[in-house]
């Protein structure tokens, strides 16, 4: 008797009930919350006196919270004023500082090219077509000390 493995089969209905959970899971609360606002609304509109120090207190908390976000502004307004006043006058001449920097060191590059750089590589060169020649002309001192 030849005994095959168990193979299970794929279950492609683990995205289907993780989808079915969260549509239920949202419905409730959604249900949930539309009970709390109905039961909220039955209890001010039957208790029309604590309606009113509700609504004052509402309107007292949105003033403060007004209060407190134009302050909030004023602070951001001057940060950016004091900014823009570091942008202008204290990095704008770190920059300009550095870019003549820049043209200095190029023309210190240059000029040592020019004045150094090309003429030892002149130089350089002669002595090496120098060379060349007196290997040509005497061939065996050359080549006799380095194959010993």
């Amino acid at each position: 008797m030849t005994e095959t493995p168990y193979v299970s089969e794929p279950n492609n209905n683990t995205k289907g009930s993780s989808s079915w959970k969260i549509t239920i899971i949202l419905g409730t609360i959604a249900v949930v919350l539309v009970a709390a606002v109905t039961l909220l609304v039955v209890f001010l509109v039957r208790n029309p006196g604590l309606t009113r120090i509700l609504l004052d207190l509402m309107i007292i908390t949105l003033a403060l919270e007004i209060l407190v976000i134009g302050f909030a502004l004023i602070i951001v307004t001057v940060q950016l004023a004091r900014l823009l006043h570091l942008l202008r006058h204290e990095i704008r001449p770190i920059l300009d500082q550095a870019s003549d920097t820049i043209g200095i060191l190029q023309g210190i590059a240059r000029l040592v090219g020019e004045n150094v750089a090309t003429p030892v590589i002149k130089m350089s060169g002669t002595l090496a077509a120098g060379l060349r020649v007196l290997k040509m002309l005497w061939p065996e001192q050359g080549q006799g000390k380095h194959q010993q």
